[in-house]
């Protein structure tokens, strides 16, 4: 390429991607583009501008040097949003989305499952010692098979 020329940024793979994460976990939305001269990356939260200055954005949010990496340190239900990379350069202007998707974990229930069993030679029942079990999900009890 000759000095002069110029290349606008090009994305690739979707324009748009889905993330989803847990509470509490770290998160990066990576903003992958190609442009000659290196774009300038902003990025927005539901079409905000995300203000990365300031102390309760810097225990939020890193960015990288570059721009083209947002982290979030520890996410929280709040942080589940639409996030919007744009990068640009004398060339032109590319979008990147995310759609970022949160969930709260479940506290963590005890099940205690007690098993009856019917002894045809003696034609008695008996019962077995109680299990437990540790779940944070509603649905174990469907999944759980004798």
């Amino acid at each position: 390429m000759q000095s002069g020329d110029y290349d606008g940024p090009d994305g690739s793979g979707n324009d748009t991607s889905s993330e989803t994460a847990l509470v509490g976990e770290r998160v990066r939305l990576r903003c992958i583009v190609h442009a000659i001269p290196d774009p300038q990356v902003t990025w927005y939260k539901d079409g905000d501008e995300l203000r990365l200055d300031g102390a309760a954005a810097a225990d939020k949010y890193l960015l990288s040097r570059d721009g083209r990496q947002l982290e979030i340190t520890v996410a929280s239900v709040d942080d589940a949003a639409r996030y919007t990379c744009v990068a640009r350069n004398v060339a032109g202007t590319v979008d990147k989305h995310f759609d970022l998707d949160v969930y709260g974990k479940l506290p963590l229930r005890r099940i205690t499952l007690t098993a009856a069993f019917h002894d045809a030679d003696t034609d008695s029942d008996s019962l077995d010692t109680p299990a437990s079990f540790m779940s944070d999900t509603r649905d174990f009890l469907k999944s759980f098979l004798w």
